[in-house]
């Protein structure tokens, strides 16, 4: 800028440099590079002979969502002013404007559920096609945003993504698809949450067998099934077969573990600690945390409790 000034054209900044620039600062970590972002494209809007285009808006608005301040609010605005200038959104658009929505704290979660919903159906409804970020961002939406029913909506998104590969806009979930419905499931408080978490831990795992490899399982859906063991009412064995499996699989699978693994391994037999099969299972995930060093203040806090328990039944007579 400084050398067109000057009067060297012949090393005027174009759209292109300035997209570079844009991205370069979506790409950062800078605390303000959504600011300086839309400083940027505000630059951009005032020169005669440069034009934002959709790659522009594109990257000022992944720019927000990762650091804007008020990103919900910022997002809709530049989606308006390409509208506005006739500049025509394409799906990277729409997929970073929902990301702004899941990411927002400016607005309130009904606002911004409306706003995703509405944006979601007009891609469906339109031209252009949506993407696994797009239902992998609105499966996000719901699951921080929705009130109601997360876990309805979030397996309905799912369930449309699997549909669709008989159409002709087929859209393949990946891993995050999966773990996403499994943690809506997870958090639930409906009796049968275990049995369908383990459900759809079985299709992503059939996914990832018929050669999807986005879908291989990791730590976070082990992790997760063991999550729903949680708080499961009535006869335990189904929580106890679930958490002898996910320990098996950690070994064949060779998953990385964290130091939660364990421990949620423990609370998810915590309900009924007693008997010899889970007095088995108990040594069993002692022994591995031990091996795997992942033997943390909170694993011994519930060992301790579990063990403790256990202790007392065996030594209260029996009638």
């Amino acid at each position: 800028e400084k050398l067109k000034a000057q009067g060297n054209l012949a090393v005027s900044p174009t759209v292109v440099t300035y997209n570079a620039l844009i991205h370069a600062l979506a790409k950062s970590k800078r605390r303000n590079a959504g600011e300086e972002a839309m400083c940027v494209l505000e630059r951009m809007r005032r020169l005669p002979d440069i034009e934002p285009n959709t790659r522009s808006y594109n990257s000022v608005i992944n720019a927000v969502s990762k650091s804007g301040r008020t990103p919900v609010e910022s997002s809709l605005s530049l989606l308006s002013e390409m509208e506005d200038a006739l500049i025509i959104p394409d799906v990277v658009t729409y997929n970073s404007v929902l990301n702004c929505l899941a990411n927002g704290t400016d607005a309130s979660s009904q606002e911004i559920l409306s706003q995703a919903e509405q944006i979601f159906s007009g891609i469906l409804s339109g031209d252009l096609e949506p993407t696994t970020i797009t239902f992998n961002t609105m499966m996000k939406i719901h699951l921080r945003h929705n009130k109601n029913d997360p876990v309805q909506s979030i397996q309905n998104l799912l369930d449309l993504m699997e549909t669709s590969s008989a159409t002709k806009r087929p859209v393949k979930p990946n891993a995050i698809s999966f773990t996403s419905c499994m943690a809506a499931w997870a958090s639930s408080s409906r009796p049968e949450k275990l049995d369908r978490t383990r459900a759809i831990f079985q299709a992503m795992r059939d996914h990832y067998r018929s050669g999807n490899k986005q879908c291989k399982p990791n730590l976070s859906a082990l992790n997760l099934l063991l999550r729903s063991c949680q708080n499961v009412p009535g006869d335990q064995k189904l929580v106890r077969q679930t958490v002898a499996e996910v320990l098996s699989l950690l070994q064949s699978e060779s998953v990385p573990r964290d130091n939660s693994t364990y421990t949620l391994a423990l609370q998810a037999i915590s309900s009924d600690p007693v008997g010899t099969e889970a007095g088995g299972l108990l040594t069993v995930i002692a022994e591995a945390c031990i091996r795997d060093r992942r033997d943390s203040q909170e694993f011994q806090k519930q060992l301790h409790l579990i063990r403790a328990r256990r202790r007392n039944e065996d030594q209260t007579p029996s009638r």
